[in-house]
């Protein structure tokens, strides 16, 4: 009878003991994915260009490391359709240039400062090594809408989509497109 007293005893303890090494090698396993993380640059935000409107949006795309972007560059050109995927330190993207070609390149972050550099352009009017900055928006994570993209290309062109009818409704789309 002792012995099977002894036996359940050291079966019990060694039970814990395996459950209490599980425990530990999963809060080893945790903290080292935390400090993978914190490695890792966190790209997803709202950055503001030069003038303070929020023209490049990181999104997450759903799959690990991939990134939905909308690439604005005053008065020249939004990339709307960019994609792109976490290499190391930096996010490098494809998009379509507003000549229909493919136009790529890689972003880096500094702190909450955003450089976009183009490794790979066929349009003339953004060469290749052409670099822009951003700073990440504090406040809000406001998104770019369809709105705001029309608006905003608009405003690029010099040319609202149809000319105001008065006064007031020039006054009032010039505010708007301030924003």
């Amino acid at each position: 009878m002792l012995a099977a007293i002894l036996t359940v005893c050291a079966i019990t303890v060694g039970c814990g003991g395996n459950r209490q090494a599980d425990q530990q090698q999963s809060a080893e396993q945790q903290a080292i994915e935390a400090r993978i993380e914190e490695m890792e640059p966190a790209f997803e935000g709202t950055y503001l260009d030069e003038n303070n409107s929020p023209n490049l949006l990181i999104e997450p795309k759903g799959t690990a490391g991939m990134y939905r972007l909308e690439i604005g560059i005053f008065r020249l050109t939004i990339l709307s359709d960019a994609v792109g995927m976490v290499d190391g330190d930096r996010l490098e993207f494809t998009a379509t240039d507003a000549a229909g070609n493919p136009i790529g390149g890689d972003i880096t972050l500094r702190g909450d400062t955003a450089t976009v550099t183009f490794t790979h352009s066929t349009w003339p009017l953004i060469e290749t090594g052409a670099q822009f900055q951003y700073v990440r928006q504090k406040a809000s994570k406001s998104k770019i809408t369809a709105d705001t993209r029309h608006e905003r290309r608009a405003a690029a062109l010099h040319r609202p989509e149809h000319p105001p009818h008065s006064p007031a409704e020039a006054a009032n789309r010039a505010v708007v497109l301030d924003r």
